[in-house]
């Protein structure tokens, strides 16, 4: 026995089915239904409602609603206002599964090519590749090839956008390093760093002469094997001159570590400060451009990814 057109009776969907059957499962919603009461409502619709040609390989029929729907998210699209057009693409998915048109829209909207700066409507760059598969999965020959063709041009302007954003935001990157790199530079040069280079080379010369005095106190403890174990205790006793030498040299080494090194300090590190807020300064506009480069990345490249799995299946058509 021939096969017969029908319509789910849940989805609408169009169906190819055996008139022998008595039920079959809708393919596009899973829902089960009388297949004499499919053809009936195929057949029904057939009657009282308009058909449009979608392609000259595949002919549906179409409701008035479906059609209105279909046409409102076109004129919506080609006015540039994808929100409507998203609108009445996803109530036509929604409603009637079966009809390509409906995912096809979608996919078209969540992408839409000619906004300037080609960004996704969708938060998730799952929605247009799920329109993509079921748009393909549902379209005839015909539509499917063309669908290809637009899908491919889409994957590959995603490309080229990855390799865009990638060099910008290498430029970007090397712009802060090099603007960082020359303010190190010029701190190593300043005044301020020589002063403290020098302060710290005088702090090192006194705290060896402090280590002088306390050896010598200690070799003279050893030879005199006193029953005193503190080298410092014994040049108290024994030798005041020593003693008097290693507090001296203390006390200066103190008096400079605390005072002429800590200024010089404090000047070196004002200086950094200064010359980090300067760079941190000159590296905020580089940075936003870095991150904007980053924040289309987090999304184009996962896109990209999900294109060419989407894609993958078809390509030998």
């Amino acid at each position: 026995m021939p096969l017969l057109p029908a319509k789910c009776t849940s989805c609408g969907a169009t169906l190819t089915l055996d008139p022998a059957q008595d039920a079959a499962v809708c393919p596009f919603c899973n829902t089960p239904f009388i297949v004499e009461k499919a053809i009936h409502n195929y057949n029904t619709t057939n009657q009282y409602h308009t058909t449009q040609n979608i392609t000259a390989e595949n002919v549906i029929v179409q409701n008035s609603q479906q059609e209105e729907l279909y046409q409102a998210g076109e004129t919506f699209l080609s006015l540039g206002n994808e929100a409507q057009a998203g609108k009445r693409f996803s109530e036509l998915a929604e409603r009637y599964p079966g009809d390509v048109r409906g995912w096809w829209g979608l996919y078209r909207v969540f992408l839409f090519i000619p906004r300037p700066q080609w960004l996704i409507m969708s938060d998730d760059w799952r929605d247009p590749i799920n329109a993509l598969r079921s748009a393909l999965q549902l379209a005839s020959a015909g539509e499917r090839a063309e669908m290809l063709r637009t899908a491919r041009g889409n994957a590959e302007t995603i490309r080229q956008r990855v390799a865009e954003a990638e060099k910008l935001l290498e430029t970007c990157e090397a712009e802060c390093s090099r603007i960082r790199a020359q303010g190190e530079k010029e701190l190593a040069a300043s005044e301020e760093a020589r002063a403290y280079a020098q302060a710290q080379a005088r702090c090192a010369q006194l705290n060896a002469a402090y280590a002088q005095c306390l050896k010598a106190a200690a070799r003279q403890q050893l030879k005199q094997k006193s029953f005193f174990l503190d080298a410092i205790q014994y040049a108290a006793k024994l030798n005041p001159p020593a003693e008097k030498q290693r507090l001296r040299a203390e006390a200066e080494l103190n008096a400079y570590r605390y005072g002429p090194l800590e200024q010089a300090k404090s000047r070196y590190l004002e200086k950094q400060k200064t010359l980090q807020l300067l760079a941190d300064a000159q590296c905020v506009m580089p940075q936003h451009r870095a991150k904007a480069q980053n924040d289309l990345l987090k999304q184009y490249r996962p896109l990209l990814l999900a294109h060419e799995d989407a894609l993958r299946p078809y390509a030998q058509e």
